[in-house]
C-alpha cells in the first residue's frame, strides 16, 4: 500500500508541476498569434503572439504572398508563421491558418 501511494505521488507531483511547453518554444523559427494587423500594400503583418501577448511584426517573403493563406488572411485569425531573420527583420517564409 505505501508503495502504490508513493507512487500515486509521485505522478501526481510530476504531472501537476512540470511546465507545459509552448507552441513558440517548441518551433524556435515560429510563432503562433493572432493577426492584429495586415497590410498587404507594404506586404507585412503583425501578430499578438500567443506566448507573450507582446506584438511581432514580420515582413512576408515573396513565395508567400502568391499563397492561398495570405490571399485569405484576415485580422482576427489565429495563425502560424514560420519565418528567418535578416538583420533585425523578421521574414514571414510560410503561412498558415489555424482556425
Amino acid at each position: 500500500m505505501k508503495t502504490l501511494l508513493t507512487v500515486g505521488v509521485l505522478i501526481f507531483s510530476l504531472l501537476f508541476f512540470a511546465a507545459p511547453a509552448s507552441a513558440c518554444s517548441a518551433f524556435p523559427d515560429g510563432h503562433i498569434g493572432i493577426v492584429v494587423e495586415l497590410d498587404k500594400a507594404s506586404k507585412s503583418l503583425t501578430i499578438s503572439d500567443g506566448e507573450t501577448g507582446n506584438p511581432v511584426t514580420f515582413s512576408v517573403e515573396d513565395t508567400v504572398l502568391s499563397t492561398l493563406e495570405w490571399a485569405v488572411l484576415s485580422v482576427a485569425q489565429t495563425i502560424f508563421v514560420r519565418y528567418r531573420l535578416e538583420g533585425d527583420q523578421l521574414i514571414a517564409t510560410e503561412i498558415k491558418r489555424l482556425n
